[in-house]
């Protein structure tokens, strides 16, 4: 964080360069990425409590229905908190998870968030 340019230019990369579908089977290359600012707005209103990672899954595809698939809305939803928080958001250390399962768990945004996350 020190080096905020640095940093600035690596997030940038991987949050809206990087494709997110590159190292998965799902379907549709768009889930978690398109509307990711949304997911960061929902992470700064309701992430200061722990939160089951459904939650904020269900209010992504309220807001970009679009992206959900009717026939298996699990998988959609297992592919939008993969993508999202496993495979970006906890890796730059702006959530952390409790009961963490495979496809399950608590999440909550940690202070670097609020540090670095303005909105």
């Amino acid at each position: 964080m020190n080096t905020h340019e640095i940093f600035e230019n690596i997030f940038i990369t991987a949050f809206r360069k990087y494709n997110w579908a590159c190292f998965d089977s799902f379907e549709n290359m768009m889930i978690g990425q398109l509307g990711n600012n949304f997911t960061l707005f929902l992470l700064s209103k309701y992430g200061s409590e722990w939160r089951d990672n459904y939650f904020f899954a269900k209010l992504y595809f309220k807001a970009f229905p679009d992206m959900l698939d009717s026939k298996d809305k699990d998988r959609s939803y297992h592919c939008y908190n993969l993508r999202t928080f496993e495979r970006l958001l906890e890796y730059f250390g702006f959530i952390e998870y409790r009961d963490k399962k495979w496809n399950d768990g608590k999440i909550r945004a940690t202070s670097l968030f609020g540090k670095y996350i303005k909105i």
